[in-house]
């Protein structure tokens, strides 16, 4: 499954999602790969599912992952130092830093 991606012209930052066939995910989201899979899991896609991210015209994978794993993580982007990425149990830093908070309520707008 392939998640094609496109920033928006006057929101650096935020990405248009959707599938190669058409179809909608997210309007306007800063992380497209995540709440692209939340919304996909919403449809009833098998969490199991391996898919894609690359940005709209480029034939790079930007990302992978199953669409169940990634529906699980959370991006916090409080610190202007850093990002980090947090799971659904285990709490990842990039550099090992402390562990961060998780934020709930991402969606797609």
């Amino acid at each position: 499954m392939l998640i094609l991606v496109t920033e928006l012209p006057a929101r650096h930052g935020k990405f248009h999602a959707r599938l190669e066939d058409g179809t909608e995910l997210c309007k306007s989201t800063r992380q497209p790969l995540l709440d692209g899979t939340r919304e996909l899991l919403k449809r009833g896609v098998d969490p199991q599912t391996r898919l894609v991210m690359r940005h709209e015209g480029s034939p790079v994978d930007a990302l992978t992952a199953t669409v169940g794993a990634a529906a699980k993580l959370t991006v916090d982007e409080g610190n202007a130092r850093r990002t980090s990425v947090a799971g659904s149990r285990t709490r990842w830093s990039p550099r090992g830093r402390r562990p961060i908070r998780r934020r709930s309520g991402h969606l797609c707008v």
